[in-house]
């Protein structure tokens, strides 16, 4: 299998989660994992993502893929070994879960960047808008989770990876309490080796 090259930082929960997907369909071994700043232009992010955003994905020669729901959708269609997790017969399905776990991802993302300029600098409407863009997503994961059953699929992994940063950075959003059907399946879903070994140290 030609080697398959991923850049990004570990602490990013969308790198992670193309890492957890290779590393669950069996395929780290044929993937080195460059660890790179994205503000850092001494590396050659640009020249496979001219937005300087990870991951970026290259496969030999050439331009690389990029943004992660891309780079898990060509991982699943083009090797085999990961097939499994976008199976034809449920593909909207598994990639509306996906979309939903990389929204409410997305604006905790925000709500965090927000948080870290001054003070005087931040906006409490911006911020508040983007909590409850995040709490009205853990809703629609908690309210139908039939997106959990079977076997693990790309709209798990992304689900995982998603709760896992926001766990850590908002605890209070408060999806973890016990009891929970979605704590239970998250906590599961977490001792699996993937998502171990790809545990990022985000202190």
């Amino acid at each position: 299998m030609m080697k398959m090259r991923l850049l990004g930082s570990p602490t990013s929960p969308y790198v992670r989660k193309v890492r957890v997907l290779i590393h669950e369909a069996g395929l780290e071994g044929d993937m080195v994992f460059d660890r790179i700043a994205p503000r850092d232009r001494d590396n050659d992010l640009r020249e496979h993502n001219p937005l300087g955003r990870v991951p970026a994905f290259v496969v030999g020669e050439g331009p690389g893929l990029f943004e992660s729901s891309l780079i898990c959708d060509w991982i699943c269609q083009e090797l085999p070994a990961a097939s499994s997790f976008l199976p034809r017969q449920r593909r909207w399905a598994v990639l509306t879960t996906q979309a939903l776990a990389d929204g409410l991802l997305e604006a905790g993302l925000l709500m965090r960047h927000e948080s870290l300029r001054p003070d005087h600098e931040q906006s409490p409407d911006w911020i508040a808008r983007q909590l409850e863009r995040v709490c009205d997503g853990v809703d629609g994961l908690s309210r139908n989770m039939a997106w959990s059953q079977g076997e693990p699929d790309l709209g798990q992994i992304a689900v995982a990876c998603a709760l896992g940063w926001l766990g850590f950075r908002f605890p209070d959003v408060g999806w973890m309490t016990e009891g929970s059907d979605l704590a239970g399946w998250y906590r599961a879903f977490a001792m699996r080796q993937s998502m171990v070994s790809t545990a990022p140290d985000l202190s």
